[in-house]
């Protein structure tokens, strides 16, 4: 089966069959919180931590705490991703760079 991605939508090629979603993660929070007015961190705890422990993952997941991973996303005012740490290295870094010794 051929999926076909237009805007932010997957359908089945040659049909309007959705085959699934391709919104971000960071784009569903600030919908999420727009939505729903709840305060931010409730919100980013329903990416996290709940579904971290559903999975049954949660010791060492969904949370910051010794021991743990070191995976953490760092959003901006907006809830746009800015920094993401993964196994306690960066891989993504969007911060606008002022001096090269930065």
């Amino acid at each position: 089966m051929e999926v076909v991605k237009k805007g932010l939508r997957a359908t089945i090629k040659g049909t309007d069959t959705l085959a699934g979603s391709v919104v971000s993660l960071d784009e569903c929070l600030r919908k999420f919180v727009e939505f729903t007015n709840c305060e931010v961190g409730e919100a980013i705890g329903t990416i996290t931590k709940n579904p971290a422990e559903f999975l049954g993952i949660a010791d060492d997941r969904g949370t910051l705490k010794v021991g743990g991973r070191g995976d953490v996303t760092i959003l901006d005012r907006e809830l746009n991703v800015v920094v993401v740490v993964l196994g306690g290295r960066v891989i993504v870094d969007k911060r606008k760079r002022t001096n090269k010794n930065d």
